[in-house]
């Protein structure tokens, strides 16, 4: 499969390609546009989901393609809402340019797990300690806010997000029910903070407690997906099934395994540097569900 009928002016290279995107470009099938930004692109998918195509900047997505493309390139000159793309064997075809994904990288991340002892809670709560420094200091000076209070402390104002160990199902339901869709933007900050709830949760699932109320937490998103955006119901969707960003993965695996602060650190930054507020929420969603681990011991 080649360029087709289209006139192809780029020939794109295709870097790495997400563990669930892959089998996609296998099918010979037209997507079509989602909608696009200088640096992305977003294409429907028949079960609700979007396919993303990257700019080699960002970091692997469990769904996405990243590639790289010439300079000053922007995907809004070469992709309109509603428009298709092709997709078979491999290929990915567009308008005035094409890009073949075979010889690409698979992103395909490890599961990950604590060790329910101890030592484990005592790494919690040193490492919850270390990122809530690191979330204060670079909210201060990047200035950057959030409609949620991203800290039980911090800052006066906000929505406070209130997840309990202890909530019955129905205190749970109406939780999630105020946080899910709640703000602004592409991904509102209700969303990207119970990403990173359950992102954190999953480490330790296999703790009876924690994993009664991880599904119970997921359930109720599940049943609320409707009342938020296209592009932050994808992302829930995924984090359901423990699908999660390649920076994300990486933060999990600091808390997963002995690594240094600044390493942890460093993690805990790469997850802000995402959208203008989301990696914020995100990390603040991983404290929260932090302090839940901890209130098991």
């Amino acid at each position: 499969m080649g360029g087709g009928e289209r006139s192809v002016n780029h020939n794109l290279t295709v870097l790495s390609v997400g563990y669930l995107a892959k089998p996609m470009l296998q099918v010979s099938q037209s997507l079509i546009v989602h909608s696009v930004f200088s640096r992305a692109v977003n294409l429907s998918l028949a079960n609700d989901g979007l396919l993303t195509l990257l700019s080699a900047e960002y970091q692997n997505l469990p769904c996405a393609v990243r590639m790289v493309t010439p300079a000053g390139w922007d995907w809004r000159d070469y992709c309109d809402n509603g428009m298709s793309i092709i997709t078979g064997q491999g290929w990915l075809i567009g308008n005035a340019w094409q890009a073949n994904s075979l010889q690409a990288s698979q992103w395909q991340p490890t599961k990950l797990a604590m060790p329910i002892n101890a030592d484990s809670l005592k790494k919690v709560s040193n490492d919850h300690d270390v990122l809530k420094t690191l979330l204060v200091n670079y909210c201060q000076q990047h200035r950057i806010s959030s409609t949620l209070k991203l800290l039980p402390d911090w800052p006066a104002n906000g929505l406070i997000p209130r997840l309990e160990l202890t909530d019955s199902d129905s205190q749970l339901q109406q939780q999630v029910s105020c946080l899910i869709g709640y703000g602004s933007g592409l991904t509102p900050d209700g969303d990207d903070y119970l990403l990173g709830y359950l992102a954190a949760l999953s480490l330790w699932q296999q703790h009876p407690a924690i994993s009664h109320h991880l599904t119970n937490v997921k359930s109720a998103i599940n049943q609320m997906l409707m009342k938020t955006t296209d592009i932050s119901k994808h992302y829930l969707s995924l984090a359901l099934q423990q699908d999660y960003s390649e920076p994300v993965h990486q933060l999990l695996t600091c808390l997963c395994h002995r690594t240094s602060h600044e390493v942890l650190m460093l993690a805990g930054h790469q997850v802000m540097q995402f959208g203008a507020a989301s990696g914020v929420d995100c990390l603040a969603g991983v404290l929260h569900g932090l302090r839940t681990i901890r209130s098991t011991q």
